[in-house]
């Protein structure tokens, strides 16, 4: 779930249909970054957080889980 395109696709079909619809990827998501991103994770996990909140908690982790995979990719680690 952590390629580029696959997170620029769910962050447009967030924008489009909200977050409530695609709940179920951002708790599999908040569970991806909770370590690295807590706050992002705590918001993404949260039903009840505004939409914006949430919309921003995506974008956060998406971040997060691309810079991981761009310093992976430095170290020669298999992404």
């Amino acid at each position: 779930m952590t390629s580029r395109t696959t997170l620029a696709a769910l962050g447009e079909r967030v924008a489009e249909d909200g977050p409530l619809a695609h709940d179920l990827a951002l708790q599999h998501l908040s569970v991806m970054v909770v370590d690295t991103a807590p706050g992002a994770a705590a918001a993404l996990a949260d039903r009840r957080a505004p939409d914006v909140v949430r919309v921003r908690a995506l974008a956060v982790a998406s971040a997060v889980l691309l810079r991981g995979r761009s310093a992976d990719s430095h170290r020669g680690v298999a992404a």
